[in-house]
């Protein structure tokens, strides 16, 4: 399992996806791609891993960053 957190206007995102380490060193050092080295990931997953967009409803927790 990997845990993913993205934090964009204040707002943390956290989705934990089904991948191993070593299945996301093969996408990240260019050996296969995404959807070859994930191939247990949903296209609304990989979409967030390739290009960091997703629903919300992708999300397993979000939470409102205070600013300090």
């Amino acid at each position: 399992m990997m845990t993913v957190v993205n934090t964009y206007k204040n707002i943390k995102r956290t989705v934990v996806l089904p991948g191993t380490q070593e299945e996301l060193d093969n996408w990240q050092k260019n050996r296969m791609s995404a959807g070859a080295a994930m191939p247990r990931l949903s296209q609304a997953q990989l979409d967030f891993l390739v290009y960091g967009v997703a629903d919300d409803s992708l999300f397993d927790t979000i939470e409102v960053i205070e600013d300090v």
